[in-house]
């Protein structure tokens, strides 16, 4: 498992669960995940949910921010914890949102 390929699963759902609640923030940049944190925040808050997982959303994009174009310098810890943030992250949204499941996208 990359985590290139794994941030982009967390991101999609991520993406999926704010368009549910039509709070999909606009994006100058589609590599530009940052705007998704404080717009997760205003979901949870809108919707009185538990925020918790926000802080694995935040790890996700700062570790993915580090690894693409223009590549910066990315530890390995760094990257070990990506994933152990998405792991968190991908189930923290499956508890906290069950009603905007998003349905996997064919390949």
């Amino acid at each position: 498992m990359t985590f290139l390929a794994e941030s982009a699963k967390a991101l999609g759902v991520t993406k999926s669960v704010l368009c549910f609640f039509k709070r999909e923030p606009q994006r100058a940049d589609e590599l530009d995940f940052q705007p998704f944190v404080d717009a997760m925040l205003t979901v949870c808050r809108d919707h009185r949910r538990d925020p918790s997982g926000v802080a694995s959303l935040r790890t996700i994009v700062e570790v993915f921010d580090l690894i693409r174009p223009p590549v910066r310098a990315a530890t390995e810890q760094q990257v070990l914890s990506g994933l152990e943030s998405i792991s968190c992250y991908m189930q923290w949204i499956r508890d906290t949102f069950p009603d905007a499941r998003s349905r996997p996208e064919k390949n």
